[in-house]
C-alpha cells in the first residue's frame, strides 16, 4: 500500500548525513508515491542544531522534522526480498500545522521565494567553494549504482552548505521523460532533475574535485528556478509557496 503524504514511519536505517534520525516524514504528494519506488521526506530527530531552526517544526512528542535534512528512500512495496526499505512501520502522522510549518520551512531553505520572485538572483558562493557543494552546480556521487556514478544537482543555499558540510541533492537523469512538470530539463534537454529524488548527502558521498565533475557542471538561474518549482509538485509546496509571498 502506498505511503500517504503527512504520515510518519520508524527510520530503521540512518543516513550518513543525518546522525541520530529515528523517524521519516513524508512529503512527495500522494500521486508520486502510488506509482515511484522511492519516497521522499524530511527526517525526525531528537534534537537539531541551532541554524536548522528556521527550517525545522517541533512535534507534539517533542521531535523535530527538519526540511533541511530531506531524503529518498525505497518505498516497501518496491523493496526486493532479503533487502528491506528503511522505512518501518508507521508512528502516526503529522498534524494539519506541524505539517504546514515544515512545508514553510522547506521553501525557505530552498530559497523558492526569491526565484519565483521577479527579479531572481543567482546564489554566489561564500567562502572558500572548493570546500563545500555549490548551489546550483552537479557533482557525481562517490558510490557507483548500477555501475554508474549518478549525476546530482545542489539545491540546498550555500550558506547551509558551506556552514555543515552537508548539501541537499537532486538526482538527474539521461532518460527522457513525459512529464517535465516533475523532471524539467537541464543543459539544453540533455538531462532531466528527477525533483522527487531529492535527498541529503555529506562530504563524503559528492565527489567534489574539479577533475571529477560533469561538464558541464553548472545550472543557469531559468533552470534552477524550473528545478525549483518540480519540487513544488512533487512535494506538494504551492500552498507554502503561496503563503510565502503574501
Amino acid at each position: 500500500m502506498p505511503l500517504l503524504r503527512g504520515t510518519i514511519h520508524e527510520l530503521t536505517d540512518v543516513p550518513d548525513a543525518s546522525p541520530g534520525s529515528r523517524g521519516f516524514a513524508v512529503l512527495t504528494n500522494d500521486r508520486w508515491n502510488a506509482v515511484m519506488t522511492a519516497i521522499g521526506g524530511a527526517v525526525v530527530r531528537p534534537e537539531i542544531l541551532p541554524f536548522e531552526t528556521s527550517y525545522s517544526v517541533r512535534l507534539r512528542d517533542g521531535r523535530f522534522a527538519t526540511a533541511a535534512r530531506v531524503i529518498s528512500l525505497r518505498a516497501p512495496d518496491a523493496a526486493p526480498p532479503g533487502d528491506p526499505s528503511p522505512i518501518g512501520p508507521s508512528q502516526g502522522s503529522l498534524t494539519d500545522e506541524e505539517l504546514d510549518a515544515l512545508e514553510d520551512g522547506f521553501v525557505r531553505f530552498l530559497q523558492i521565494p526569491m526565484l519565483l520572485s521577479t527579479s531572481p538572483t543567482a546564489r554566489r558562493p561564500v567562502g572558500d567553494a572548493a570546500t563545500y557543494p555549490i548551489w546550483g552546480e552537479l557533482y557525481r556521487g562517490r558510490e557507483p549504482i548500477a555501475g554508474e556514478r549518478k549525476r546530482f544537482l545542489v539545491v540546498s543555499p550555500n550558506e547551509w552548505n558551506q556552514a555543515t558540510k552537508i548539501a541537499s541533492v537532486v538526482r538527474t537523469t539521461a532518460q527522457t521523460k513525459a512529464d517535465v512538470a516533475q523532471f524539467p530539463s537541464i543543459h539544453g534537454g540533455r538531462t532531466r532533475a528527477c525533483c522527487g529524488d531529492l535527498s541529503t548527502f555529506g562530504p563524503s558521498e559528492l565527489l567534489m574535485a574539479r577533475r571529477d565533475r560533469p561538464d558541464p557542471a553548472t545550472c543557469t538561474l531559468k533552470e534552477m528556478t524550473a528545478v525549483v518549482r518540480g519540487i513544488m509538485v512533487t512535494h506538494d509546496l504551492a500552498d507554502a509557496a503561496r503563503r510565502a509571498a503574501t
